[in-house]
Protein backbone atom coordinates (compact mmCIF):
# COMPACT_ATOMS: atom_id res chain seq x y z
CA UNK A 1 0.00 0.00 0.00
CA UNK A 2 0.99 3.62 -0.42
CA UNK A 3 0.92 5.71 2.76
CA UNK A 4 1.22 9.45 3.42
CA UNK A 5 2.17 10.67 6.89
CA UNK A 6 1.51 14.34 7.61
CA UNK A 7 3.76 15.77 10.30
CA UNK A 8 4.37 19.45 11.13
CA UNK A 9 7.48 21.59 11.18
CA UNK A 10 7.10 22.43 14.89
CA UNK A 11 9.91 20.69 16.78
CA UNK A 12 11.10 17.11 16.44
CA UNK A 13 8.44 15.31 18.48
CA UNK A 14 5.79 15.04 15.79
CA UNK A 15 8.45 14.16 13.20
CA UNK A 16 9.82 11.46 15.50
CA UNK A 17 6.37 9.86 15.80
CA UNK A 18 5.97 10.11 12.02
CA UNK A 19 9.29 8.32 11.55
CA UNK A 20 8.27 5.59 14.01
CA UNK A 21 4.99 4.99 12.16
CA UNK A 22 6.77 5.03 8.78
CA UNK A 23 9.27 2.50 10.09
CA UNK A 24 6.50 0.00 10.80
CA UNK A 25 4.76 0.50 7.45
CA UNK A 26 8.04 0.08 5.55
CA UNK A 27 8.83 -3.09 7.55
CA UNK A 28 5.62 -4.55 6.12
CA UNK A 29 6.62 -3.68 2.57
CA UNK A 30 4.51 -0.54 2.18
CA UNK A 31 5.63 2.63 0.43
CA UNK A 32 5.53 5.50 2.91
CA UNK A 33 6.13 9.24 2.49
CA UNK A 34 6.40 11.87 5.26
CA UNK A 35 5.41 15.45 4.46
CA UNK A 36 5.22 18.66 6.47
CA UNK A 37 1.50 19.52 6.37
CA UNK A 38 2.32 23.23 6.61
CA UNK A 39 4.15 23.05 3.28
CA UNK A 40 0.80 22.51 1.55
CA UNK A 41 -0.19 26.00 2.71
CA UNK A 42 3.18 27.46 1.70
CA UNK A 43 6.87 27.11 2.52
CA UNK A 44 6.79 30.62 3.98
CA UNK A 45 3.98 29.75 6.39
CA UNK A 46 5.88 26.62 7.43
CA UNK A 47 9.04 28.62 8.19
CA UNK A 48 7.15 31.34 10.09
CA UNK A 49 5.24 28.87 12.27
CA UNK A 50 8.38 26.79 12.91
CA UNK A 51 10.37 29.88 13.87
CA UNK A 52 7.57 31.26 16.05
CA UNK A 53 7.12 27.91 17.79
CA UNK A 54 10.85 27.68 18.53
CA UNK A 55 11.05 31.25 19.84
CA UNK A 56 8.01 30.75 22.06
CA UNK A 57 9.41 27.55 23.59
CA UNK A 58 12.92 28.89 24.15
CA UNK A 59 12.20 32.40 25.38
CA UNK A 60 8.53 32.82 26.26
CA UNK A 61 7.47 29.56 27.89
CA UNK A 62 5.21 31.33 30.40
CA UNK A 63 3.40 33.07 27.56
CA UNK A 64 3.02 29.70 25.83
CA UNK A 65 1.47 28.16 28.92
CA UNK A 66 -0.79 31.18 29.45
CA UNK A 67 -2.08 30.93 25.90
CA UNK A 68 -2.64 27.20 26.29
CA UNK A 69 -4.67 27.69 29.45
CA UNK A 70 -6.88 30.23 27.67
CA UNK A 71 -7.49 27.75 24.86
CA UNK A 72 -8.27 24.95 27.32
CA UNK A 73 -10.82 27.13 29.07
CA UNK A 74 -12.34 28.06 25.70
CA UNK A 75 -12.01 24.69 24.02
CA UNK A 76 -15.20 25.03 21.98
CA UNK A 77 -13.61 27.94 20.09
CA UNK A 78 -10.98 25.61 18.59
CA UNK A 79 -13.40 24.70 15.79
CA UNK A 80 -13.78 25.24 12.05
CA UNK A 81 -14.11 29.00 12.59
CA UNK A 82 -10.78 29.30 14.39
CA UNK A 83 -8.11 31.25 12.43
CA UNK A 84 -5.66 28.32 12.64
CA UNK A 85 -8.25 25.94 11.16
CA UNK A 86 -8.98 28.39 8.36
CA UNK A 87 -5.26 28.72 7.68
CA UNK A 88 -4.95 24.93 7.36
CA UNK A 89 -7.87 24.89 4.90
CA UNK A 90 -5.75 26.95 2.52
CA UNK A 91 -3.65 23.83 1.93
CA UNK A 92 -6.56 21.51 1.13
CA UNK A 93 -6.49 21.89 -2.64
CA UNK A 94 -2.76 21.15 -2.92
CA UNK A 95 -3.10 18.22 -0.53
CA UNK A 96 -6.03 16.82 -2.54
CA UNK A 97 -3.98 16.93 -5.74
CA UNK A 98 -1.03 15.31 -3.99
CA UNK A 99 -3.21 12.48 -2.63
CA UNK A 100 -4.90 11.84 -5.97
CA UNK A 101 -1.79 12.06 -8.12
CA UNK A 102 0.16 9.90 -5.69
CA UNK A 103 -2.66 7.32 -5.52
CA UNK A 104 -2.34 6.98 -1.75
CA UNK A 105 -4.36 4.35 0.11
CA UNK A 106 -3.79 5.66 3.66
CA UNK A 107 -3.02 9.03 5.23
CA UNK A 108 -1.99 9.50 8.88
CA UNK A 109 -1.36 12.73 10.82
CA UNK A 110 0.88 13.31 13.84
CA UNK A 111 -0.19 16.93 14.47
CA UNK A 112 -3.53 18.64 14.91
CA UNK A 113 -2.80 20.96 11.94
CA UNK A 114 -2.44 17.97 9.64
CA UNK A 115 -5.57 16.44 11.14
CA UNK A 116 -7.67 19.50 10.40
CA UNK A 117 -6.27 19.76 6.87
CA UNK A 118 -6.65 16.07 6.04
CA UNK A 119 -10.21 15.77 7.35
CA UNK A 120 -11.30 18.85 5.45
CA UNK A 121 -9.52 17.72 2.25
CA UNK A 122 -11.02 14.23 2.18
CA UNK A 123 -14.52 15.53 2.89
CA UNK A 124 -14.55 18.45 0.45
CA UNK A 125 -12.89 16.56 -2.41
CA UNK A 126 -14.60 13.21 -1.78
CA UNK A 127 -11.33 11.24 -1.69
CA UNK A 128 -11.58 7.51 -0.97
CA UNK A 129 -8.76 6.95 1.50
CA UNK A 130 -8.35 5.63 5.07
CA UNK A 131 -7.33 8.34 7.52
CA UNK A 132 -6.14 8.64 11.10
CA UNK A 133 -4.49 10.96 13.62
CA UNK A 134 -1.95 9.90 16.23
CA UNK A 135 -2.02 11.78 19.54
CA UNK A 136 1.55 12.56 20.65
CA UNK A 137 0.89 13.66 24.24
CA UNK A 138 -0.85 12.20 27.26
CA UNK A 139 -3.77 14.57 26.90
CA UNK A 140 -6.07 15.29 23.92
CA UNK A 141 -4.87 17.83 21.37
CA UNK A 142 -6.75 21.11 21.36
CA UNK A 143 -9.29 20.90 18.56
CA UNK A 144 -9.02 17.12 18.11
CA UNK A 145 -12.81 16.83 18.29
CA UNK A 146 -12.97 18.78 15.03
CA UNK A 147 -10.63 16.40 13.18
CA UNK A 148 -12.79 14.45 10.72
CA UNK A 149 -10.79 11.24 10.21
CA UNK A 150 -11.57 7.52 10.42
CA UNK A 151 -9.48 6.82 13.52
CA UNK A 152 -8.01 8.61 16.53
CA UNK A 153 -5.04 6.67 17.92
CA UNK A 154 -4.49 7.62 21.56
CA UNK A 155 -1.93 6.71 24.25
CA UNK A 156 -4.24 5.66 27.13
CA UNK A 157 -7.74 4.50 27.96
CA UNK A 158 -8.28 7.68 30.00
CA UNK A 159 -7.68 9.80 26.91
CA UNK A 160 -10.03 7.58 24.93
CA UNK A 161 -12.68 8.36 27.54
CA UNK A 162 -11.94 12.09 27.24
CA UNK A 163 -12.28 12.02 23.46
CA UNK A 164 -15.59 10.23 23.75
CA UNK A 165 -16.76 12.92 26.18
CA UNK A 166 -15.76 15.51 23.58
CA UNK A 167 -18.10 13.88 21.08
CA UNK A 168 -15.87 11.51 19.11
CA UNK A 169 -17.45 8.11 18.45
CA UNK A 170 -15.86 5.36 20.54
CA UNK A 171 -15.61 3.18 17.43
CA UNK A 172 -13.13 5.68 16.01
CA UNK A 173 -10.91 5.75 19.12
CA UNK A 174 -8.17 3.14 19.47
CA UNK A 175 -5.63 2.90 22.31
CA UNK A 176 -2.12 2.28 20.96
CA UNK A 177 0.33 4.17 23.15
CA UNK A 178 2.65 6.72 21.51
CA UNK A 179 4.84 5.34 18.69
CA UNK A 180 8.62 5.47 19.17
CA UNK A 181 11.35 4.12 16.92
CA UNK A 182 12.14 0.40 17.09
CA UNK A 183 15.74 1.07 18.14
CA UNK A 184 14.47 2.36 21.48
CA UNK A 185 13.17 -1.12 22.31
CA UNK A 186 16.61 -2.66 21.76
CA UNK A 187 18.21 -3.03 25.17
CA UNK A 188 21.85 -3.02 26.21
CA UNK A 189 23.14 -3.47 29.74
CA UNK A 190 24.08 -0.29 31.57
CA UNK A 191 27.61 -1.61 32.02
CA UNK A 192 28.08 -2.25 28.29
CA UNK A 193 26.50 1.08 27.29
CA UNK A 194 28.73 3.02 29.69
CA UNK A 195 31.78 1.24 28.33
CA UNK A 196 30.87 2.26 24.77
CA UNK A 197 30.50 5.88 25.88
CA UNK A 198 33.69 5.95 27.98
CA UNK A 199 31.82 6.39 31.25
CA UNK A 200 33.24 4.66 34.33
CA UNK A 201 30.90 1.86 35.32
CA UNK A 202 31.23 2.73 39.01
CA UNK A 203 29.70 6.18 38.39
CA UNK A 204 26.03 7.01 38.17
CA UNK A 205 25.04 8.73 34.92
CA UNK A 206 22.43 11.49 34.70
CA UNK A 207 21.16 12.90 31.38
CA UNK A 208 19.83 16.46 31.41
CA UNK A 209 17.82 17.61 28.39
CA UNK A 210 14.86 19.83 27.58
CA UNK A 211 13.72 18.89 24.09
CA UNK A 212 15.24 19.45 20.67
CA UNK A 213 15.18 23.22 21.16
CA UNK A 214 17.05 23.23 24.46
CA UNK A 215 14.56 25.15 26.56
CA UNK A 216 14.33 25.37 30.31
CA UNK A 217 16.79 26.21 33.13
CA UNK A 218 19.43 23.67 32.14
CA UNK A 219 22.41 25.75 33.27
CA UNK A 220 20.91 26.19 36.74
CA UNK A 221 19.97 22.50 36.97
CA UNK A 222 23.55 21.51 36.06
CA UNK A 223 24.94 24.02 38.55
CA UNK A 224 22.89 22.59 41.41
CA UNK A 225 23.66 18.98 40.41
CA UNK A 226 27.39 19.72 40.58
CA UNK A 227 26.94 21.65 43.83
CA UNK A 228 25.10 18.79 45.53
CA UNK A 229 26.93 15.83 43.97
CA UNK A 230 30.31 17.15 42.90
CA UNK A 231 32.30 14.59 40.92
CA UNK A 232 30.31 11.63 42.21
CA UNK A 233 28.16 11.42 39.08
CA UNK A 234 28.65 11.75 35.32
CA UNK A 235 26.39 14.35 33.71
CA UNK A 236 25.46 14.59 30.04
CA UNK A 237 23.77 17.83 29.03
CA UNK A 238 21.91 17.81 25.69
CA UNK A 239 21.42 21.33 24.30
CA UNK A 240 19.70 20.46 21.02
CA UNK A 241 19.49 23.30 18.51
CA UNK A 242 20.03 26.00 21.16
CA UNK A 243 23.46 27.35 20.15
CA UNK A 244 23.53 30.00 22.87
CA UNK A 245 22.84 27.38 25.53
CA UNK A 246 25.53 25.10 24.10
CA UNK A 247 28.12 27.90 24.10
CA UNK A 248 27.20 29.02 27.63
CA UNK A 249 27.33 25.45 28.93
CA UNK A 250 30.72 24.90 27.27
CA UNK A 251 32.12 28.05 28.89
CA UNK A 252 30.73 27.17 32.30
CA UNK A 253 31.37 23.42 32.49
CA UNK A 254 33.35 22.37 29.41
CA UNK A 255 36.53 21.73 31.41
CA UNK A 256 34.91 19.44 33.98
CA UNK A 257 35.84 15.80 33.37
CA UNK A 258 32.52 14.49 34.68
CA UNK A 259 30.34 16.75 32.49
CA UNK A 260 29.75 16.19 28.78
CA UNK A 261 28.07 18.96 26.77
CA UNK A 262 26.52 18.02 23.43
CA UNK A 263 24.15 19.53 20.88
CA UNK A 264 22.21 16.47 19.75
CA UNK A 265 22.38 12.80 20.66
CA UNK A 266 22.14 10.62 17.58
CA UNK A 267 22.21 7.29 19.42
CA UNK A 268 19.54 8.05 21.99
CA UNK A 269 18.89 4.38 22.65
CA UNK A 270 22.53 3.82 23.67
CA UNK A 271 22.66 6.92 25.87
CA UNK A 272 19.43 6.04 27.66
CA UNK A 273 20.75 2.51 28.30
CA UNK A 274 23.79 4.05 29.98
CA UNK A 275 21.75 6.43 32.15
CA UNK A 276 20.50 5.95 35.71
CA UNK A 277 18.22 9.00 35.71
CA UNK A 278 16.77 11.29 33.05
CA UNK A 279 16.12 14.93 33.95
CA UNK A 280 13.88 16.47 31.31
CA UNK A 281 10.88 18.51 30.43
CA UNK A 282 7.86 16.19 30.04
CA UNK A 283 7.67 15.92 26.28
CA UNK A 284 5.38 13.19 24.98
CA UNK A 285 8.13 11.44 22.99
CA UNK A 286 11.00 11.70 25.49
CA UNK A 287 8.84 10.39 28.34
CA UNK A 288 7.57 7.50 26.19
CA UNK A 289 11.14 6.63 25.16
CA UNK A 290 12.22 6.70 28.80
CA UNK A 291 9.30 4.41 29.65
CA UNK A 292 10.44 1.96 26.97
CA UNK A 293 13.90 2.02 28.57
CA UNK A 294 12.48 1.78 32.12
CA UNK A 295 14.54 4.89 32.88
CA UNK A 296 13.44 6.80 36.03
CA UNK A 297 12.66 10.44 35.31
CA UNK A 298 12.75 13.73 37.16
CA UNK A 299 10.54 16.14 35.24
CA UNK A 300 10.57 19.93 35.34
CA UNK A 301 7.59 21.69 33.81
CA UNK A 302 9.41 24.53 32.04
CA UNK A 303 7.11 24.82 29.01
CA UNK A 304 3.62 23.91 30.22
CA UNK A 305 0.86 23.60 27.65
CA UNK A 306 0.23 20.04 26.48
CA UNK A 307 3.19 18.87 28.59
CA UNK A 308 1.15 19.45 31.75
CA UNK A 309 -0.75 16.28 30.92
CA UNK A 310 2.46 14.30 30.34
CA UNK A 311 3.91 15.31 33.70
CA UNK A 312 0.68 14.51 35.53
CA UNK A 313 0.41 11.09 33.87
CA UNK A 314 3.94 9.87 34.61
CA UNK A 315 4.02 11.22 38.17
CA UNK A 316 0.65 9.65 38.98
CA UNK A 317 1.72 6.32 37.44
CA UNK A 318 4.88 6.31 39.55
CA UNK A 319 7.41 6.48 36.72
CA UNK A 320 8.59 10.02 37.43
CA UNK A 321 9.17 12.59 40.15
CA UNK A 322 8.86 16.32 39.65
CA UNK A 323 10.59 19.44 40.91
CA UNK A 324 9.47 23.03 40.44
CA UNK A 325 12.89 24.68 40.76
CA UNK A 326 16.37 23.59 39.61
CA UNK A 327 17.55 23.27 43.22
CA UNK A 328 14.58 20.99 43.96
CA UNK A 329 15.42 18.85 40.93
CA UNK A 330 19.03 18.45 42.09
CA UNK A 331 17.93 17.54 45.62
CA UNK A 332 15.48 14.93 44.29
CA UNK A 333 18.20 13.52 42.02
CA UNK A 334 20.63 13.18 44.91
CA UNK A 335 18.07 11.33 47.01
CA UNK A 336 16.95 9.08 44.16
CA UNK A 337 20.51 8.06 43.25
CA UNK A 338 20.93 6.61 46.74
CA UNK A 339 17.52 4.92 46.91
CA UNK A 340 17.64 1.77 44.79
CA UNK A 341 14.26 0.58 46.10
CA UNK A 342 12.48 3.69 44.80
CA UNK A 343 14.36 3.48 41.50
CA UNK A 344 13.26 -0.12 41.04
CA UNK A 345 9.65 0.81 41.86
CA UNK A 346 9.83 3.53 39.20
CA UNK A 347 11.34 1.14 36.66
CA UNK A 348 8.53 -1.33 37.29
CA UNK A 349 5.91 1.40 36.81
CA UNK A 350 7.55 2.35 33.51
CA UNK A 351 7.58 -1.29 32.41
CA UNK A 352 3.81 -1.42 32.87
CA UNK A 353 3.36 1.77 30.82
CA UNK A 354 5.65 0.52 28.03
CA UNK A 355 3.79 -2.78 27.79
CA UNK A 356 0.66 -0.90 26.66
CA UNK A 357 2.41 0.59 23.60
CA UNK A 358 1.81 -1.15 20.28
CA UNK A 359 2.43 0.84 17.10
CA UNK A 360 1.46 -2.24 15.12
CA UNK A 361 -2.19 -1.64 16.02
CA UNK A 362 -2.12 1.59 13.99
CA UNK A 363 -0.71 -0.14 10.93
CA UNK A 364 -3.01 -3.18 11.17
CA UNK A 365 -6.15 -1.10 11.71
CA UNK A 366 -5.56 1.19 8.75
CA UNK A 367 -4.42 -1.55 6.36
CA UNK A 368 -7.22 -3.96 7.26
CA UNK A 369 -9.94 -1.35 6.79
CA UNK A 370 -8.34 -0.11 3.55
CA UNK A 371 -8.22 -3.69 2.22
CA UNK A 372 -11.79 -4.36 3.29
CA UNK A 373 -13.06 -1.23 1.56
CA UNK A 374 -11.18 -2.14 -1.62
CA UNK A 375 -12.77 -5.59 -1.64
CA UNK A 376 -16.25 -4.15 -1.12
CA UNK A 377 -15.65 -1.62 -3.87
Amino acid sequence: MKVLILSANTGTGHNSVAQAVRERFVAEGDECVIMDCLSFVSSTVSKIIASGHSTLYKHFSKLNNWGWEICINNRASMNQDHPAYKLMKLGCEKLALYLLEGKFDIAVCTHIFGGWMLGCTVKEHNINIKTGIVETDYMPSLGCEFVDVDYHFVPTVDIADELETLGISREKIIVTGIPVKEEIYKRMSSKEAKKKLNINNDRKHVIVMCGSMGGGPMIRITHHLIKKLGNQIYITVVCGSNRNLYNDMKLAYGLRKNVRITKFIREMSLWMDSADILISKPGGISTTEAAAKNLPMILINCVGGCENGNLKYFVEKGGALSGKEPEDVAAICRKLLSDEKQCEDMREALRRIAEENDTGIIIRTLKETANRDDQEF
